[in-house]
């Protein structure tokens, strides 16, 4: 891999490729970690605000308490008070995160797996740029120091989408559902596409179409499950991209700034640059 283009150089620009880790097969962004140097998987979610172990895993790998510590986590379906695990080392590669304290938590839609061990959330992922190739299942770190604009090292055309980085380290970019521009959360812990009631209905869906669409119930963790409808939008773009009449789940949930989530169904085709560093968000068809 080439590295990354300083754009323009800057005299202290410094870009530093630290680690590449498969992903892997199945679509969603699931790495190789080591927990107290034991090989476990976890999921890489740019939605989470906060990294997390499962109550399995915490069991199965003996991790003792935190009695000092407890997290308030905000999910789609509302907000949960964890009890935490204290993880000597984590280790993503040759990237080791020492002496954390990680709340217990159960998140929706992998509980079914054992094999997760957790999440990897932006309080670790957004210390790095990050290149995240669907494709070719590959995950790379980059430190990225003192740059004002990069560019990936990519052949071949590919869309730049400007981001802006939430106060919970979460990469949010503008979306345009069916011709309105709403913020989006770049979230590779979602399986799909969710927006949110208050933005349907500012693009103009009314309470009788909601209605009529067919319904069912998810769940964002231990406690909450949420009602979500499925409609059929006119469009969404992202970028230059455009879906003609997408399905697109609904639901009522209200977190900071985000009107929608974009996730992996729209991901697994395309590979990806995440600058939090330069507040950027490059796209490549495969």
């Amino acid at each position: 891999m080439s590295a990354l283009v300083a754009v323009p150089a800057a005299a202290h620009c410094r870009i530093e490729r630290i680690a590449v880790v498969p992903l892997a097969a199945g679509g969603r962004p699931v790495i190789g970690v080591s927990i107290n140097g034991t090989a476990e998987q976890m999921l890489v979610d740019t939605g989470a605000e906060r990294s997390s172990v499962t109550p399995g895993a915490a069991t199965v790998l003996g991790l003792r308490r935190d009695p000092t510590r407890r997290t308030r986590l905000t999910t789609v379906g509302g907000d949960e008070l964890a009890a935490n695990a204290v993880i000597d080392r984590l280790s993503i590669g040759n990237i080791h995160y020492p002496n954390l304290s990680l709340p217990i938590f159960q998140p929706g839609g992998v509980a079914a797996n054992a094999l997760i061990a957790g999440i990897v959330g932006t309080d670790l992922l957004s210390k790095f740029d990050l290149e995240l190739d669907f494709p070719r299942q590959t995950l790379a770190f980059f430190r990225v120091t003192d740059c004002h604009a990069i560019r990936p090292p990519w052949a071949g055309q590919y869309q730049t989408l400007p981001a802006s980085i939430s106060r919970r380290r979460q990469l949010l970019i503008t979306v345009a559902l069916d011709g309105h521009s709403v913020t989006a959360l770049f979230d590779t812990g979602s399986q799909g596409e969710l927006v949110s009631l208050d933005a349907a209905e500012g693009v103009g869906l009314s309470e009788a179409q909601l209605a009529g669409d067919p319904g069912g119930t998810a769940t964002s963790g231990d406690l909450h499950a949420f009602r979500v409808r499925r409609h059929k939008f006119e469009s969404l773009a992202i970028g230059t991209e455009m879906f003609c009449h997408p399905l697109i789940s609904v639901a009522e949930f209200d977190q900071d700034r985000i009107d929608m989530l974009v996730g992996a169904d729209y991901m697994r085709r395309h590979r990806f640059f995440l600058s939090f560093a330069t507040s950027a968000l490059f796209i490549q068809d495969e």
